[in-house]
């Protein structure tokens, strides 16, 4: 039985080759959830398991952080498994157990899954701006936005701006040019920082908070920031 390291958590493995479409392998699937604030491990963590882009199954890690599935995996499907996290569920922090096509599908895999330590009051994922306010925010700590980057040297950060509808997109633009300026001028490393071109507009019947922002989202844990 061989071991891998990959990123931020660990494969043990075990091998069958399968000689074509059509055949399927018995596969158990095993580990812990590791909540990277304080590095124990972390019960009630709903952990969700994909063929293509459908859940199969969802199950929450126990009291001592720990889950299983016992699936059954054919060569002609994708598979995938993450934490169903608010903010950490970008489709690129998604894990890829196996690949369409693969005739080496592996009978067990034991994995160790991060809880990532980067939504407290200092930002919740959002800076807030009042309606048409360009330069003073809410809700955004910098030193601890600069604290949880060398805290986590590989991960790249997405944004996005959502807008009050009475708000003009040519605000939303130059409050992206004024952000930006402040975290460059701060010390950020502006490769690790991916800012959409899209603007969202809001919903104010459904949206109790009125308030513009820009929200981020962890794309990737693993230096890949494209």
């Amino acid at each position: 039985m061989s071991k891998m390291k990959i990123s931020i958590y660990f494969l043990i493995l075990t091998l069958t080759s399968l000689n074509g479409y059509g055949q399927a392998q018995n596969v158990k699937i095993s580990g812990t959830v590791i909540d990277m604030a304080n590095k124990k491990l972390i019960g009630n963590i709903p952990v969700v398991l994909m063929v293509n882009r459908d859940t199969i199954a969802i199950q929450n890690s126990d009291s001592l952080g720990e889950f299983l599935f016992e699936v059954t995996f054919s060569v002609e499907n994708d598979y995938y498994i993450f934490l169903n996290i608010d903010r950490q569920n970008s489709r690129q922090s998604w894990i890829k157990l196996h690949a369409k096509g693969d005739t080496n599908v592996f009978e067990e895999y034991r994995l160790d899954l991060s809880k990532l330590r980067i939504i407290q009051d200092r930002f919740d994922n959002s800076v807030y701006y009042e309606k048409n306010e360009m330069v003073k925010h809410q809700n955004f700590d910098l030193k601890y936005f600069l604290t949880m980057l060398n805290e986590y040297p590989q991960m790249c950060i997405r944004f996005v701006q959502l807008i009050n509808p009475e708000e003009r997109k040519s605000m939303a633009t130059r409050r992206k040019k004024q952000f930006l300026k402040e975290l460059k001028s701060s010390g950020v490393d502006m490769s690790r920082i991916i800012f959409s071109e899209e603007i969202l507009i809001m919903d104010l019947i459904k949206s109790e908070d009125k308030r513009s922002r820009i929200e981020g989202v962890v794309h990737s844990m693993d230096g890949n920031c494209k």
